[in-house]
């Protein structure tokens, strides 16, 4: 009895992985697809996948952020050379579907597009920080980590070292609550963040060069914070990779990259409208 028993579980477990596959439907439009010949392709449908905000342009060698003309640091990183992380980098710029995307995965517990991003990060990091050793994540408190249900940076980090064979440990935590850093410039949000960021686990990035994970590089503040907690625990060097960059206003008109905020709050009502519909009726 307990044979047949963990066949039929065995058997649902795999009707439902093929149920569920990511690569059965396009991850945007929804429209059926039928593989392709790259890991993006078939996640998305031919058209879909040609049109993703895909920041292979020139860039800032420090930052990653989209540039007019290729620079060693941007407007952003004027600063650059105090900056303590050695580089970053991101697959995409931040402009639709990919923000949604990004929304979707932190906000509306839409935890599949972890995987749907990991693989173009795998395909930057192998081409951008072929050295690195292993890999960690930007932390969350733990009642808000509780109250999201997960930890999105660490969903992306772990399904990360899985496609590319690094280790993966969470070794940085958060100790107290900051502002919301929305609104605040670079200087303002290294400020906000100043003393909250804890490392714990010094042995996991001691003389090991290290892929520190998020989904979006904006002012750098918050790698910046995490980046020097690890480099005085005694990491050789520490990389970023995040899901998305931010580009500067002017650069991105310049580019065809800028998201109006009517545009912004367009999507959102579209999501309110969906999630409403999406409800069953009492």
């Amino acid at each position: 009895m307990a044979r047949v028993k963990d066949a039929f579980f065995k058997a649902f477990k795999t009707v439902k992985h093929e149920i569920t596959r990511l690569d059965r439907t396009c991850n945007n439009c929804r429209r059926e697809i039928f593989g392709g010949d790259t890991f993006g392709e078939r996640l998305f449908c031919r058209d879909c996948y040609n049109h993703l905000p895909f920041n292979n342009g020139y860039i800032c060698a420090h930052c990653g952020r989209s540039t007019l003309e290729p620079v060693k640091f941007c407007d952003d990183c004027v600063t650059g050379y105090e900056s303590v992380f050695e580089a970053a980098r991101s697959p995409f710029y931040y402009a639709p579907p990919v923000d949604k995307f990004i929304r979707n995965l932190k906000y509306d517990h839409q935890a599949f597009y972890a995987e749907v991003f990991s693989g173009f990060m795998a395909k930057t990091l192998l081409e951008e920080f072929p050295t690195a050793e292993v890999i960690t994540f930007s932390p969350m408190l733990i009642r808000e980590k509780r109250k999201r249900g997960y930890n999105h940076a660490e969903l992306l980090a772990r399904r990360l070292a899985e496609k590319v064979g690094l280790s993966v440990s969470e070794v940085l935590a958060k100790s107290y609550k900051t502002e919301n850093q929305v609104r605040l410039g670079r200087d303002k949000r290294l400020e906000n963040l100043k003393g909250s960021i804890i490392l714990f686990d010094d042995d996991f990035v001691r003389g090991k060069e290290v892929v520190f994970v998020d989904d979006v590089m904006t002012t750098g503040a918050t790698a910046e914070t995490c980046a020097e907690a690890m480099l005085k625990a005694g990491a050789k060097c520490v990389y970023v990779l995040t899901v998305s960059s931010v580009t500067d206003l002017q650069i991105a008109r310049a580019l065809g990259q800028e998201i109006s905020s009517t545009r912004i709050k367009k999507i959102k009502r579209a999501a309110r409208r969906n999630r409403k519909n999406s409800q069953p009726q009492k």
